[in-house]
């Protein structure tokens, strides 16, 4: 029944989705026919990405509960699995700015509904669609795909669907790491930093030796977003670690007066505050009320830099 409900709910998201798109693309029309003297039409590309990975993600949400529906005995939803996939294949093309459904365009495709559809379902939709990919193992990752399975997670996070967003960023870390990506690093700290919560942590603990001697920013950033996972999962301690190692290399990297380096002694002193049930760092946390009370890290803030709150 929940399931059926799900599909409901994923089937009228759809249709308004392409009510939407159809609405703006008539309006696009009209304004062509009149543009004879009006200011030139403005650039829609961002618009028509976002409506690509709404429907991407929907798509992909509705496959796999297509696939559990017919396990259930719910046959009939076969070729409407064949249907959802040929249209999942075709935004992921238009996403990718693809003329063609390219190998790529496929690989991606069959990529991403590996990582929200169950292992179970995997056989249910190689066989309702002619994916034609090499046997040979894929090395490295695409920019297409990191921002395919960025953007997909982003939006099923805006429509609440938390689990499934982790499980597409979990998935490709593991796909960044098996395949030798040479940007592997860079991956895990984009995908750790949108997962939120306590999301982090099952990746920072498989990719943590991948940090141990590393001192760059991105090692930084990478135990600043596990000691929040090990903070929110009631784990005080090992976040204490976590951050201490974020403090010791943005305090080497950027200077003991920085606002990331505060940021990270602020979070080793709540832990050590937790763990000592307040006889120590109550200090450090009063330095840094009173710095940002006094303005001092006004100028310091960094738009590019990764949002670590």
């Amino acid at each position: 029944m929940k399931a059926q409900q799900e599909y409901e709910s994923l089937t009228e998201r759809i249709e308004a989705q392409k009510e939407k798109k159809m609405n703006r693309f008539i309006a696009a029309l009209a304004a062509v026919i009149q543009e004879s003297d009006e200011e030139p039409a403005k650039d829609t590309s961002s618009e028509e990405d976002d409506e690509d990975i709404v429907l991407i993600s929907l798509f992909s949400l509705r496959i796999k509960t297509e696939c559990e529906l017919i396990r259930e005995g719910y046959r009939d939803l076969v070729e409407q699995v064949k249907e959802d996939i040929e249209e999942l294949v075709s935004h992921v093309q238009s996403f990718e700015y693809e003329s063609t459904i390219s190998e790529m365009v496929r690989s991606d495709a069959y990529d991403l509904l590996k990582s929200i559809c169950l292992e179970e379902d995997r056989e249910m939709i190689q066989q309702n669609y002619n994916w034609n990919l090499p046997w040979k193992a894929a090395v490295g990752i695409p920019q297409e795909m990191f921002f395919l399975f960025m953007s997909t997670a982003a939006y099923m996070q805006n429509i609440r669907k938390n689990g499934e967003a982790v499980k597409v960023l979990e998935v490709l870390c593991t796909y960044s790491r098996k395949r030798a990506n040479t940007n592997h690093k860079e991956v895990i700290v984009r995908a750790i930093s949108q997962m939120g919560g306590d999301g982090p942590e099952a990746v920072c603990k498989i990719e943590q030796q991948l940090f141990t001697d590393d001192i760059s920013l991105y090692a930084g950033d990478f135990y600043w977003f596990y000691g929040n996972s090990l903070q929110n999962l009631g784990r005080a301690e090992d976040a204490m670690h976590a951050f201490e190692q974020c403090f010791q290399i943005r305090k080497n990297s950027l200077g003991e007066e920085n606002y990331y380096t505060e940021l990270a002694k602020r979070g080793r002193a709540i832990c050590e505050f937790s763990c000592s049930r307040g006889r120590k760092g109550r200090e450090e946390l009063l330095h840094f009320v009173d710095r940002i009370e006094s303005g001092d890290f006004e100028e310091q803030e960094n738009p590019e830099q990764l949002q670590i709150f």
